[in-house]
């Protein structure tokens, strides 16, 4: 492998690392921004030259050869200074755009399969060897278990179908296209970092925390005055309670059921309390409220809006109010998944 100059003179470069989880469609030019980070397959990257760089594609390619001939898709950003003194920063905004880029996939993918939208490297499947031998009898067998890569395909499909989802609006939001307050448009960011997490996570428990997680810091309030199971399914019935599934999926009873999942995790440790319907209802819940949300963004400009609204919603739910035309009205996607579909891959 060619040497690279450790001296490296302040300057304007781009930062380049291997991503695993994703591969970027012809039909969208072989490449898509996040917000700061770009994707690009490896064949598109190698022919960067025609931004500006000072190297040919063949001369980068023998210098990263360890990595580009292993990777589909590359992350790049583009940054001014020293190498040596951005590369922990380079690699951080990476790493977290592309866990916004991973909460996509809720609502998007079928959890069938974990798999982790990460720079390379940071990618953890769930493989495990083990063997029985015998004490009493002759018998002894090798026991191997692989988790077949999985990625998320960014395509026309892709692009299209989210702008009937939150990621496009949310991360609009996030970039301030819309007007919103800083504080806002980083308590948006902070939950979708948090459903990425989740989508990146391989064990089913963590997968499920993280989604509780956003779910908490959506809907709850610091200084909470209700029970936080009651808050919870309160104000998600607030969106949600007029669609007329709500009573016949008996979906106050689910909610509040996966809530003490969630405390039973957090509070006892148990881990084994969590199982795959559970991760699948967090997901669904999460979504629909992002989708909500970005959706409405005109009355959603801070948390307190959230706590508002729920607040008018229970109250007219409680004097029996009927809706009218002019209210707003929620939508509710469900994720449909079949006997098939569970996912055998996950570890607890």
């Amino acid at each position: 492998m060619e040497k690279v100059k450790k001296d490296c003179p302040p300057g304007t470069y781009l930062y380049a690392v291997p991503v695993s989880g994703v591969r970027i469609a012809k039909n969208i030019g072989h490449e898509f921004r996040i917000q700061q980070v770009t994707l690009f397959s490896t064949a598109k990257f190698l022919r960067l030259r025609r931004y500006g760089l000072q190297f040919t594609g063949s001369r980068i390619r023998k210098t990263a050869r360890r990595w580009i001939d292993e990777t589909h898709t590359v992350a790049v950003l583009q940054i001014s200074g020293v190498p040596e003194e951005r590369r922990e920063l380079c690699h951080r905004m990476v790493r977290d755009e592309l866990l916004l880029l991973s909460s996509s996939r809720l609502g998007f993918r079928k959890r069938t399969r974990p798999f982790v939208v990460a720079p390379m490297g940071s990618q953890s499947v769930y493989d495990s060897d083990d063997i029985f031998i015998g004490k009493d009898v002759e018998w002894m067998r090798l026991n191997s278990t692989r988790v077949t890569a999985d990625y998320l395909g960014i395509d026309r499909h892709f692009v299209t179908f989210q702008k009937e989802l939150f990621f496009p609006r949310l991360m609009g939001i996030v970039a301030d296209k819309y007007s919103h307050t800083k504080r806002w448009r980083d308590f948006l960011r902070g939950v979708a970092l948090l459903a990425g997490k989740s989508q990146n996570s391989v064990e089913l428990a963590d997968a499920f925390l993280w989604n509780m997680v956003a779910l908490d810091r959506l809907l709850l309030m610091k200084r909470e005055s209700k029970r936080h199971n009651d808050a919870i399914v309160d104000r998600t019935k607030a969106f949600f309670g007029r669609c007329r599934f709500w009573t016949r999926q008996r979906m106050d009873e689910k909610i509040r059921n996966i809530y003490d999942k969630r405390c039973k995790l957090v509070h006892d440790g148990n881990r084994a309390a969590v199982n795959f319907s559970h991760l699948i209802l967090s997901d669904e819940v999460l979504a629909n409220l992002l989708i909500a949300i970005v959706h409405h963004q005109r009355h959603f400009g801070s948390k307190r809006s959230i706590m508002d609204f729920a607040e008018r919603e229970n109250a007219k739910e409680t004097l029996g109010l009927k809706p009218r035309s002019r209210d707003w009205q929620f939508g509710y996607r469900r994720l449909r998944y079949t006997a098939n579909d569970v996912g055998k891959h996950w570890a607890l």
